[in-house]
């Protein structure tokens, strides 16, 4: 005969009946949320709550291990040993979890709308009430642990869990939704009745589920924290990447990936929907990858979002760049160059016409430095013209040009129609191609002053990697005025910044005397436990004369360019590297990771 709560009727005849009574229970239990067991364990508990047999038991954990989404509980029940709900009172009763009464003790409106109701039927759980900072949450299976961290993923908050009857949680889940629950009363059906749905209407049903998710207050907060804690830790990038049983959530900062969280791949659906709402994209669409790009009002200023989705095994990857106009226009004098190197690279944007190029990898600051020389050279009262692919962020006064594929407008495309718009200066975004570099170099020949990027490893490189794309030497050493090869490095976190034991022979090494004070961090919360916050620029200039000039007409190799900048008065990489060492603003570590990229 399989045991029932009329069997065991102490179990729920003890059951909380009170807000008060819950309030005070939870204040003076010790553990807080259900304790971590292994199936094993799980088993002797029900032994011992005698809801099952030893026969029974060994049977249900053999299913278990063949098919280990499959709950106990459910197993046990199939069985014809015990419910379901009986096995989930033991099971708290056991754990010293409190058992509520939610006839006698109606949830708080405030705390049910924080959980969308399809995730409330999926998970058998609803929020009761507040207590402090934490929410109490009513579930069904004390044990399931992807429930709480689901929910406390989506409401932003820590959670105290109780059990209560499944029943009495569907009960309160009408009356709080009873449109929403009348018309997907087919969540409700068993396993079997489902399994006769054919793909093609699941495929539908998880499709109009995640649309109206996507628009759940729920999901829109959960998705809106994600961002504005992202802008508030200064990440340039927030990842969603999905896992075979979980998705996690990382944010690029100061150029490394941190990982955030993990939560419930069940909610990824609903995630990515809500995402792609946002950027006006496909919502129905999983199969193919897709761009899209919003804005995002974060207290005073915007930030700009651009977002990329791709289908993967375990479904749908999402990318999103952000663009803080707040944090990402900087003045020349921000950016960390020497006060020589600094009035060098002014005196060279005075110039009327000319080549100014900015190398390195991507990700190396080379839009930023950019746009602080474009900052400077708008009070000039200069006609300036860009063409970017994408423009990152907005300038006024600046005519800028998004390079769009589809119309057929390219870099050099763009160069061709912008000189015909009169302009005193003309940024392209990157040097690409030969076709680009050849415009690019005829109008820093005819009177225009054109920045541009390029991505090699060092400034010398950069010479040669024009030649190779076809542009004739005589034509470089004409226009070319300065190149700047960067590459960022994170600086230490000054609220954990302490002295750093350095090895005697890496201080050999690196030439840096035993006396002198290096540091480090030690990871804090305010640098995501990184000992990092923020980055500044490494680089070296090479601003041409007439003996680079003459090199560059002879073809000479980088070494040879290179030592003659060094001998005109150029800081190679890794005497700029390491000052930023012996300064106290890096450690040691970032000049091996950044010498040795």
């Amino acid at each position: 005969m399989k045991l029932s709560l009329d069997n065991r009727p102490e179990l729920f005849d003890n059951a909380l009946g009170s807000a008060d009574d819950l309030q005070e229970y939870l204040r003076v239990r010790n553990a807080q949320g259900a304790v971590l067991h292994s199936h094993e364990n799980v088993g002797q508990m029900l032994l011992n709550e005698g809801v099952v047999d030893k026969a029974t038991l060994q049977e249900a954990l053999q299913r278990k291990r063949r098919d280990p989404r499959m709950k106990l509980a459910d197993i046990v029940d199939e069985l014809g040993a015990s419910s379901a709900e009986l096995t989930h009172l033991a099971l708290a009763h056991r754990l010293n979890l409190p058992i509520v009464n939610l006839d006698k003790i109606p949830p708080d409106p405030a705390a049910a709308a924080l959980l969308p109701v399809d995730l409330a039927r999926r998970y058998r759980a609803l929020p009761i009430m507040f207590r402090d900072k934490r929410l109490i949450v009513a579930l069904e299976d004390p044990l399931d642990l992807e429930a709480v961290d689901t929910i406390q993923f989506i409401t932003n908050r820590r959670v105290d869990t109780v059990v209560a009857r499944w029943q009495q949680i569907t009960e309160a889940l009408r009356r709080f939704y009873p449109s929403e629950m009348d018309a997907s009363s087919s969540d409700l059906f068993s396993p079997a009745e489902r399994e006769n749905e054919t793909e093609r209407d699941e495929q539908t049903t998880a499709i109009e589920e995640a649309e109206r998710l996507a628009q759940e207050k729920p999901i829109v907060r959960l998705v809106n924290g994600i961002i504005s804690d992202a802008v508030r830790r200064l990440a340039s990038d927030i990842h969603i990447r999905p896992l075979r049983d979980e998705a996690e959530l990382l944010y690029r900062i100061d150029g490394q990936l941190v990982a955030i969280r993990k939560f419930s791949i069940a909610l990824l659906p609903a995630v990515v929907s809500r995402i792609k709402v946002l950027g006006r994209m496909n919502i129905a669409e999983r199969r193919a990858p897709q761009d899209g790009q919003t804005r995002f009002s974060h207290g005073d200023h915007f930030v700009d979002l651009r977002i990329s989705t791709m289908p993967t095994i375990f479904g749908e990857s999402v990318v999103m760049r952000l663009l803080d106009s707040a944090i990402g226009l900087k003045s020349i004098g921000a950016l960390g160059f020497l006060p020589v190197d600094q009035k060098r690279l002014i005196d060279q944007l005075g110039r009327t016409s000319g080549l100014i190029l900015v190398t390195g990898p991507t990700g190396s600051g080379k839009s930023t430095t950019l746009y602080a020389c474009l900052q400077l050279l708008k009070k000039g009262n200069n006609s300036i013209i860009t063409i970017e692919d994408p423009v990152e962020f907005k300038i006024p006064g600046i005519a800028q040009v998004q390079v769009n594929k589809a119309a057929h407008l390219d870099f050099a495309t763009a160069v061709r129609h912008i000189l015909r718009h009169d302009p005193d200066v003309i940024m392209v975004g990157e040097i690409r191609d030969r076709e680009t570099a050849k415009v690019a170099f005829e109008s820093a020949l005819t009177g225009h002053l054109v920045l541009s990027s390029l991505h090699t490893n060092d400034a010398a490189g950069a010479i040669a990697r024009l030649i190779e794309m076809g542009v004739e030497p005589f034509l470089i050493s004409a226009t070319v005025r300065v190149i700047i090869a960067q590459r960022l490095m994170r600086v230490i976190c000054a609220e954990c910044k302490t002295p750093a034991d350095i090895d005697p022979n890496v201080r050999q090494q690196l030439g840096v005397p035993e006396d002198l004070v290096l540091y480090h961090g030690t990871g804090c919360d305010a640098c995501n436990k990184t000992g990092y916050r923020g980055r500044v620029a490494s680089y070296e200039m090479i601003v041409t004369d007439d003996t680079i000039r003459h090199l560059i007409d002879e073809r000479a190799s980088r070494l040879q360019i290179s030592t003659a900048a060094i001998k005109a008065g150029m800081v190679p990489f890794n005497g700029n590297t390491l000052r930023l060492v012996k300064e106290g603003v890096t450690t040691v570590e970032e000049y091996f990771r950044v010498i040795l990229d």
